[in-house]
């Protein structure tokens, strides 16, 4: 951890997941190899002979590239996650979830996201666009290149509205905190190359509600996210 992938400013809601467990996290290194084939010629007074020698060489891929297909699909998961319930009651989670999760996930969000239209409920832009953001603190694959650990924080506050019968919105009372969230993303690769999260894991931080007042004070005072998360 430690390392600032990447800060993305969007409109976008936390990912809470209910009932996903933990999960350990996993070790860094990719790599693959190729082979390369050389040839070279020797020549005798006597006669002249041609030896064919065969060397392979190995090169690792760059790891970045593998950390940073991670790092956006993890941002690919937020957005669409954030798009779906702005745009609630016409969005179909179900349809919406399906490249960007995996099992347990992708059935906890699809029903949690039910149950937000179901109540009638939807949600707006953020009470200040400049809070809004999600931070990449660190991303860590494993040896296979298969399972990928994402640590984010995400600073949210969407306004909330209920939205009536005839389609008008209006404010409910839960637009005074902001909602923080830290923690692990658990990423697998799918048979079809897509990187999809499977899992949370808030072990590393959890979920706090902060007044709204308080919002700017905290971000100078580097006291969200283990002060990771900074104006």
């Amino acid at each position: 951890m430690g390392r600032i992938v990447r800060v993305i400013a969007v409109a976008g809601l936390l990912m809470v997941v209910a009932g996903c467990s933990d999960a350990e996290s996993v070790s860094t290194t990719t790599s693959s190899s190729s082979t390369s084939t050389t040839e070279s010629t020797t020549t005798t007074s006597a006669t002249s002979t041609t030896t064919s020698t065969l060397t392979t060489s190995t090169t690792l891929d760059e790891e970045g590239e593998v950390e940073a297909a991670v790092e956006a699909a993890y941002f690919r998961t937020y957005e669409v996650f954030a798009s779906c319930h702005l745009t609630l009651p016409d969005c179909d989670p179900a349809s919406a979830y399906r490249d960007v999760y995996a099992l347990p996930t992708y059935e906890a969000q699809v029903l949690g996201t039910e149950q937000t239209k179901a109540e009638d409920l939807t949600y707006g832009p953020p009470l200040n666009p400049a809070w809004a953001r999600s931070v990449v603190l660190d991303v860590s694959v494993d040896a296979g290149g298969e399972s990928a650990v994402v640590t984010f924080c995400t600073l949210a506050g969407e306004q909330e509205f209920v939205v009536a019968a005839d389609g008008s919105r209006s404010l409910t009372e839960n637009n005074d905190t902001i909602p923080i969230e830290w923690g692990n993303a658990l990423m697998s690769l799918g048979d079809d190359e897509v990187w999809r999260v499977y899992n949370y894991d808030m072990s590393v931080g959890g979920i706090e509600d902060i007044p709204v007042s308080e919002i700017d004070q905290r971000l100078a005072e580097g006291e969200i996210c283990g002060g990771l998360l900074v104006e």
